[in-house]
């Protein structure tokens, strides 16, 4: 059974895709050579399609316990060998055409959406098996036939996985990616591509049904070629903003017990559910599970775009808090805005970020007022919803013992952001010039480092001010303009630099 070469076109091999429709072919195709091997490794011995998902024979149960281990599952005879063959085959045809498409700048539109989302191969696979029931209604059948459930015309996120491993057969997944495992919940792959539909109640994860957008749908047939169209709208509560996340680590300059700091952040959250779930830590620790962190500082240090870098790291969306919107004067309202914050942030799966968070998280007085007393009523509350939030919060403050020593304790991560000293100014300084800025001159930035001590939002603002003063004057950035910047900058300041500062640095 040639199923190679009956889906793919050898001649076209290593060339571009011509339409969206083509690459969504040969998704198709790969779909069903995966089917392939799993409809023939099935005994039909065992089948009882009268009593499918009620009966179950002896036979089917040991196979069901020798599911995972493929040599037994499906014997490497040269029946199952080629057709292992075909789907390794299939793999590169598409990744080779689609290689030649990213090339020419013509990549379609069901690649371009995996690419910008960052998704494994994993997620993508599963992705694909979703998208091709809107193509082709046979999978809707196909899919309840192997699901054991004729009802179930939706693939689930099992069934994903299990035809991930088989695909593979004995290929190994990416080195230190073991994709095979799972689609964690704060996947993209939900966010973006597939309708959040939960299990069955009583079902486990594995039984998530996998099922395409339809603003997705649209988007790849062609019906609006804005490219975020396809992308979820989903409205935050008054008061709280989505920041635009640029930031990578290498744009992140600081001491090296940050950076490791901030990665075992990172970690937390994606060995979260193997440490709490699978080996069983969570019945150890049933509340209080969320990962926190304080991030505290001089203003300008890099805590703002610290949170930056964690959201792109993850892949989820930093919601920035305006304190000023959350806070009322009328009784109640504080508490109702803070619950309504927290529960959008876990139906989104988003990281709260609360700059200034000492003047909401402050410590409570003692009650000398009915007004000391709502205040400490309102914070009281605030504790009992940062502790049953399970996702992720980071407070930033300059003034770490302002905080309430109840959220202090209840903080997993502290993270200090030190005023840099002049060889990391210097890193700084050199970080904040794009390599495609236009520069006239060699720039003094080490004699800049070593003579204006400025945190990295303000060298930022200063290098940003001179390229604007050279691109006025029709030129690239000189020395001149650096100074001149730093003149302004200072002036704002409520100082001012000489020209004999400049002569002796």
């Amino acid at each position: 059974m040639d199923m190679y070469n009956m889906f793919f076109e050898q001649k076209l091999s290593g060339q571009a895709y011509a339409s969206e429709w083509e690459a969504v072919g040969d998704i198709r195709a790969l779909a069903d050579l995966c089917l392939t091997l799993v409809f023939y490794g099935r005994d039909a011995a065992t089948e009882r399609l009268d009593m499918r998902g009620v009966v179950i024979t002896p036979q089917e149960f040991e196979l069901a316990l020798e599911d995972w281990r493929l040599e037994k599952r499906y014997p490497q005879g040269e029946h199952y060998q080629a057709i292992y063959t075909q789907i390794s085959a299939a793999r590169e045809h598409i990744a080779g055409r689609r290689r030649k498409s990213l090339s020419d700048g013509c990549l379609p539109r069901v690649f371009q959406m995996a690419d910008e989302l960052e998704l494994n191969d994993l997620e993508e696979f599963c992705f694909w098996l979703a998208l091709v029931l809107d193509y082709d209604r046979k999978y809707e059948r196909l899919y309840g036939y192997l699901q054991d459930n004729v009802g179930a015309r939706l693939p689930t996120l099992g069934l994903g996985i299990s035809l991930y491993r088989k695909m593979l057969g004995k290929e190994k997944p990416e080195s230190g990616k073991d994709y095979g495992l799972w689609v964690k919940e704060e996947s993209r792959l939900w966010r973006y591509l597939l309708k959040d539909l939960p299990p069955e109640a009583g079902e486990s994860k594995l039984s998530r049904p996998m099922c395409v957008r339809e603003p997705v749908i649209a988007y790849l047939r062609g019906e609006h070629d804005r490219m975020e169209a396809w992308k979820p709208d989903q409205e935050l509560v008054p008061g709280a903003v989505r920041v635009h996340l640029v930031y990578e680590w290498d744009d992140l300059i600081t001491e090296d017990t940050q950076k490791m700091l901030l990665h075992q952040i990172c970690d937390r959250v994606r060995y979260r559910e193997q440490v709490m779930e699978s080996w069983g830590f969570g019945k150890k620790s049933p509340y209080g599970n969320g990962v926190s962190a304080v991030f505290y500082g001089a203003p300008g240090t890099g805590k703002t775009m610290a949170a930056q870098v964690i959201g792109r790291e993850l892949g989820r969306e930093v919601c920035k808090v305006d304190l000023s919107q959350m806070v009322s004067k009328y009784i109640g309202e504080t508490e109702k805005n803070m619950k309504e914050l927290f529960d959008s942030a876990a139906r989104q799966n988003l990281i709260l970020f609360f700059d200034e968070a000492d003047s909401l998280f402050a410590k409570r007085s003692e009650v000398a007022s009915s007004n000391d007393r709502y205040a400490n009523m309102e914070t009281g509350f605030l504790l009992q919803q940062f502790e049953a939030f399970e996702g992720i919060t980071i407070l930033a403050t300059n003034y770490i013992n302002n905080i309430d020593d109840a959220f202090r304790r209840r903080i997993k991560f502290y993270v200090r952001f030190p005023f840099p000293d002049e060889e990391m100014r210097l890193r700084l300084w050199n970080s904040m010039i794009p390599a495609q800025a236009v520069v006239e001159e060699p720039l003094r930035l080490a004699e800049y480092a070593a003579g204006f001590e400025l945190p990295g939002s303000d060298i930022k603002e200063v290098i940003t001010n001179a390229a604007f003063i050279a691109a006025a004057a029709g030129r690239g950035i000189c020395n001149r303009d650096m100074e001149q910047a730093l003149r302004i900058h200072y002036l704002k300041l409520g100082k001012k630099i000489s020209e004999h500062e400049f002569e002796r640095i």
